[in-house]
C-alpha cells in the first residue's frame, strides 16, 4: 500500500518532567541559641541555690551562736540564791509579818549590769512551788525583804527565793533557794521603864527577828508637862546580844560589853511636853533575844 508524506515512526523520547511543586523549607534552628539560654537558667538557678544554702547556714549558725549564749548565761550566771533566813510574827489572826534575809549576788554582764534583775519570794506548797508573794529588785542592795500574807498563825509557811536575769538575754531563772520553814510568833513584848527622877520613858522593842539577827525600836516619850531638851537612854542586855552601831538610826548608840547607851541627835532632843521620838537599829542574838530593861534621863 502507498503511503504518502513521509513515514510516521513512533515517538518514544519522554517528555521533560514538570517542576515538582516547592515545598516551604523548614527554617534550622539555632542550637546555639537554645543551649546559651539553657546554660544561663542553670547557673542561674545554681547561684540561687547556693545564696539559699549559705542564708540557711548563716541562719542555723546564728541561732546555734544564740543558743549556746543564751544557755551559758541561763546555766552559769544565776545560781541559787543562798543564806535564806528569816522570821514569821502574827499581827492578826490570818495576817503574817515576814522579814527575809538572804546573800545577793554581785554577778555583773559585760555591760556592768547585774545580772539578777530581781528576785521572787514564794510560798511553798505541798506540791511544789505555789505563788509568787513578793519580789525585790537585783544587785547588792536586795538582801532583805519585809512583808505581810495572809496566812494562819497556827501554821507553819516554807518559804524560798529565787533569782530572775533580766538585764542580758533576758527571761532566765535560777534554781530555788534553801526551803525556810518559818512558824509564825506571837509579837515581841516590850518593857516600859520611867526614870525616877526624869520626866522621859523609854520603850524597847524587837521589831522583826531572824536566824542570828533582829531589829529593834526604841521609842522616847516626854511624859511631864514642859519640853525637855535632850535625854540618854541606856540598857543592858541579859543574853549577849550586841548592837550594829553602824545600823543605828536617829541616836549616837554605843556599846560596851552587854551596856548599851543612845543619846540624841542634834535635831531630836528637843521633845515637847506628851510628844515622842523614836531611834533603831539592827543587832545580833544566839540563843536567847530577851528584851532589856530601859533608863531614859
Amino acid at each position: 500500500m502507498e503511503t504518502f508524506g513521509s513515514t510516521m515512526t513512533k515517538n518514544t523520547s519522554r517528555r521533560p518532567s514538570s517542576p515538582p511543586a516547592s515545598r516551604p523549607v523548614a527554617q534550622a534552628r539555632p542550637r546555639w541559641s537554645v543551649r546559651v539560654a539553657s546554660s544561663a537558667l542553670r547557673s542561674a538557678a545554681v547561684a540561687l541555690l547556693g545564696v539559699l544554702a549559705m542564708t540557711g547556714l548563716a541562719a542555723a549558725q546564728f541561732a546555734a551562736s544564740a543558743d549556746a549564749s543564751s544557755q551559758a548565761v541561763s546555766s552559769a550566771a544565776l545560781p541559787a540564791p543562798t543564806g535564806l533566813a528569816g522570821s514569821a510574827q502574827c499581827s492578826a489572826k490570818r495576817s503574817v509579818r515576814v522579814d527575809l534575809s538572804w546573800t545577793p549576788s554581785n554577778s555583773r554582764d559585760a555591760d556592768g549590769n547585774y545580772l539578777v534583775g530581781y528576785y521572787g519570794v514564794y510560798l511553798m506548797g505541798t506540791a511544789g512551788p505555789g505563788q509568787e508573794v513578793g519580789s525585790v529588785e537585783g544587785g547588792p542592795p536586795a538582801s532583805f525583804l519585809t512583808l505581810t500574807l495572809r496566812h494562819s498563825c497556827a501554821s507553819p509557811l516554807t518559804l524560798e527565793v529565787q533569782a530572775a536575769q533580766t538585764t542580758s538575754g533576758g527571761g532566765f531563772l535560777s534554781p530555788f533557794s534553801n526551803p525556810l520553814v518559818l512558824a509564825p510568833s506571837s509579837p515581841p513584848t516590850t518593857t516600859t521603864t520611867t526614870a525616877a527622877t526624869g520626866s522621859c520613858s523609854a520603850t524597847y522593842q524587837v521589831s522583826s527577828q531572824w536566824a542570828g539577827g533582829f531589829t529593834w525600836v526604841v521609842t522616847v516619850t516626854n511624859t511631864g508637862s514642859a519640853p525637855i531638851t535632850g535625854w540618854t537612854v541606856t540598857w543592858t542586855y541579859a543574853d549577849g546580844q550586841t548592837v550594829s552601831v553602824p545600823s543605828a538610826y536617829n541616836a549616837n548608840v554605843s556599846q560596851s560589853g552587854p551596856d548599851v547607851t543612845a543619846t540624841n541627835m542634834s535635831y531630836n532632843g528637843s521633845v515637847a511636853a506628851g510628844g515622842s521620838t523614836q531611834f533603831g537599829g539592827a543587832g545580833t542574838w544566839s540563843g536567847v533575844n530577851s528584851v532589856p530593861s530601859l533608863a531614859c534621863r
